[in-house]
Protein backbone atom coordinates (compact mmCIF):
# COMPACT_ATOMS: atom_id res chain seq x y z
CA UNK A 1 0.00 0.00 0.00
CA UNK A 2 3.21 2.23 1.06
CA UNK A 3 4.01 1.82 -2.38
CA UNK A 4 1.17 3.50 -4.39
CA UNK A 5 -0.66 5.20 -2.09
CA UNK A 6 2.08 6.80 -0.15
CA UNK A 7 2.91 6.97 3.84
CA UNK A 8 -0.16 6.90 5.38
CA UNK A 9 0.52 8.36 8.83
CA UNK A 10 0.64 12.09 9.33
CA UNK A 11 3.16 13.42 8.33
CA UNK A 12 2.73 16.78 10.54
CA UNK A 13 0.35 18.80 7.97
CA UNK A 14 -3.33 19.44 8.36
CA UNK A 15 -5.54 16.72 6.59
CA UNK A 16 -2.29 14.54 5.67
CA UNK A 17 -2.19 10.76 6.54
CA UNK A 18 -5.54 10.21 5.52
CA UNK A 19 -6.82 7.08 2.97
CA UNK A 20 -9.95 7.26 2.12
CA UNK A 21 -11.24 4.37 -0.02
CA UNK A 22 -14.93 4.44 -2.04
CA UNK A 23 -16.99 1.94 -3.96
CA UNK A 24 -19.11 4.00 -6.81
CA UNK A 25 -19.63 3.99 -10.04
CA UNK A 26 -16.95 6.57 -11.44
CA UNK A 27 -18.54 6.23 -14.59
CA UNK A 28 -21.57 8.95 -13.40
CA UNK A 29 -18.31 10.90 -11.82
CA UNK A 30 -16.00 11.61 -9.02
CA UNK A 31 -17.48 14.22 -6.53
CA UNK A 32 -14.13 14.74 -5.54
CA UNK A 33 -11.00 17.27 -6.68
CA UNK A 34 -7.79 17.13 -6.25
CA UNK A 35 -6.82 13.57 -5.48
CA UNK A 36 -3.45 11.90 -5.00
CA UNK A 37 -4.27 9.05 -6.60
CA UNK A 38 -7.39 6.68 -8.26
CA UNK A 39 -7.38 3.24 -8.66
CA UNK A 40 -9.92 1.59 -11.21
CA UNK A 41 -10.61 -2.48 -11.40
CA UNK A 42 -13.38 -1.63 -14.27
CA UNK A 43 -13.72 -3.49 -17.45
CA UNK A 44 -13.73 -0.54 -19.20
CA UNK A 45 -11.21 2.25 -17.90
CA UNK A 46 -11.43 4.19 -20.27
CA UNK A 47 -14.90 5.74 -20.31
CA UNK A 48 -13.86 6.65 -16.81
CA UNK A 49 -11.48 9.00 -17.93
CA UNK A 50 -13.16 12.36 -18.25
CA UNK A 51 -13.34 12.20 -14.84
CA UNK A 52 -10.81 11.03 -13.46
CA UNK A 53 -8.81 13.57 -15.55
CA UNK A 54 -11.18 16.61 -13.58
CA UNK A 55 -10.65 14.88 -10.34
CA UNK A 56 -6.77 13.57 -9.96
CA UNK A 57 -4.49 16.59 -9.11
CA UNK A 58 -1.73 17.47 -11.12
CA UNK A 59 1.54 14.95 -9.89
CA UNK A 60 -1.66 12.50 -9.03
CA UNK A 61 -1.23 8.63 -9.96
CA UNK A 62 -3.87 6.73 -11.75
CA UNK A 63 -3.67 2.87 -11.75
CA UNK A 64 -5.41 0.52 -13.27
CA UNK A 65 -6.02 -3.51 -13.24
CA UNK A 66 -7.26 -5.00 -16.06
CA UNK A 67 -7.07 -9.00 -16.95
CA UNK A 68 -6.68 -8.06 -20.62
CA UNK A 69 -3.95 -6.58 -22.78
CA UNK A 70 -6.98 -5.61 -24.85
CA UNK A 71 -8.42 -3.35 -22.23
CA UNK A 72 -4.78 -1.93 -21.54
CA UNK A 73 -4.64 -1.50 -24.59
CA UNK A 74 -7.80 0.66 -25.50
CA UNK A 75 -7.34 2.43 -22.22
CA UNK A 76 -3.45 3.56 -23.63
CA UNK A 77 -4.73 4.28 -26.85
CA UNK A 78 -7.77 6.60 -25.49
CA UNK A 79 -5.05 8.30 -23.05
CA UNK A 80 -2.82 9.23 -26.13
CA UNK A 81 -5.20 10.24 -28.00
CA UNK A 82 -7.65 12.30 -26.35
CA UNK A 83 -5.48 13.01 -22.99
CA UNK A 84 -1.78 13.34 -24.42
CA UNK A 85 -1.50 16.31 -23.05
CA UNK A 86 -2.83 15.48 -18.88
CA UNK A 87 -1.17 12.51 -18.51
CA UNK A 88 2.07 10.65 -18.95
CA UNK A 89 1.94 7.28 -19.07
CA UNK A 90 5.17 5.48 -16.48
CA UNK A 91 4.42 1.80 -17.04
CA UNK A 92 2.36 -1.01 -17.70
CA UNK A 93 2.78 -4.23 -15.82
CA UNK A 94 2.02 -7.98 -16.09
CA UNK A 95 0.92 -9.83 -13.36
CA UNK A 96 1.26 -13.82 -13.28
CA UNK A 97 -0.27 -15.75 -10.39
CA UNK A 98 1.84 -19.42 -9.88
CA UNK A 99 1.06 -21.63 -7.30
CA UNK A 100 3.80 -22.79 -4.84
CA UNK A 101 3.54 -26.31 -2.61
CA UNK A 102 4.63 -26.40 0.86
CA UNK A 103 5.70 -30.02 2.30
CA UNK A 104 7.66 -30.38 5.53
CA UNK A 105 10.68 -27.87 5.17
CA UNK A 106 10.69 -27.57 1.64
CA UNK A 107 8.68 -24.95 -0.25
CA UNK A 108 9.10 -24.72 -4.58
CA UNK A 109 6.91 -23.72 -7.10
CA UNK A 110 4.11 -25.82 -8.68
CA UNK A 111 5.47 -27.73 -11.60
CA UNK A 112 2.05 -27.53 -13.71
CA UNK A 113 1.25 -23.90 -13.86
CA UNK A 114 -1.87 -22.88 -15.02
CA UNK A 115 -1.46 -19.25 -15.53
CA UNK A 116 -3.75 -16.13 -14.76
CA UNK A 117 -2.37 -12.98 -15.69
CA UNK A 118 -3.69 -9.44 -15.35
CA UNK A 119 -2.19 -6.14 -16.44
CA UNK A 120 -1.35 -2.93 -14.23
CA UNK A 121 -1.17 0.01 -16.20
CA UNK A 122 0.07 3.58 -14.18
CA UNK A 123 0.11 6.93 -15.16
CA UNK A 124 1.02 10.16 -13.31
CA UNK A 125 -0.92 13.44 -14.28
CA UNK A 126 1.27 15.97 -15.45
CA UNK A 127 0.93 20.04 -15.95
CA UNK A 128 1.27 21.52 -19.22
CA UNK A 129 4.62 22.73 -18.89
CA UNK A 130 5.72 18.79 -17.48
CA UNK A 131 4.42 17.69 -20.87
CA UNK A 132 5.43 20.49 -23.06
CA UNK A 133 9.44 19.05 -21.64
CA UNK A 134 7.92 15.58 -22.66
CA UNK A 135 6.76 16.41 -25.87
CA UNK A 136 10.22 18.45 -26.86
CA UNK A 137 12.48 15.69 -25.51
CA UNK A 138 10.70 13.28 -27.87
CA UNK A 139 10.56 15.56 -31.05
CA UNK A 140 14.59 15.25 -30.26
CA UNK A 141 15.05 12.12 -30.04
CA UNK A 142 12.66 11.88 -33.37
CA UNK A 143 15.12 14.18 -34.99
CA UNK A 144 18.10 12.72 -33.68
CA UNK A 145 16.98 8.88 -35.03
CA UNK A 146 15.74 10.52 -38.26
CA UNK A 147 19.13 12.11 -38.92
CA UNK A 148 21.23 9.00 -38.02
CA UNK A 149 18.64 6.80 -40.53
CA UNK A 150 19.19 9.65 -43.04
CA UNK A 151 23.34 9.47 -41.87
CA UNK A 152 26.21 8.34 -44.66
CA UNK A 153 29.19 5.86 -43.71
CA UNK A 154 32.44 7.12 -45.30
CA UNK A 155 32.27 3.86 -47.11
CA UNK A 156 29.44 4.85 -49.18
CA UNK A 157 30.29 8.51 -48.97
CA UNK A 158 33.29 7.39 -51.36
CA UNK A 159 31.11 4.61 -53.46
CA UNK A 160 28.75 8.09 -54.56
CA UNK A 161 31.59 9.75 -55.48
CA UNK A 162 33.45 7.20 -58.31
CA UNK A 163 29.75 7.04 -59.69
CA UNK A 164 29.37 10.38 -60.39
Amino acid sequence: IDTFFGRVESAGKEGSGTLILKYRDVYEGIDEKELDRILLDLPEPWRALEHVDKSLRTGGILLCYNPTVLQIYKLSRRLELKYERSFRVMGIYEIGMRGWEIKGRSMRPEHRMIAHTGFIFVARKCSAGEQEKINYRHRLTQINTDEKSNAVSPAQQEQKKKSV
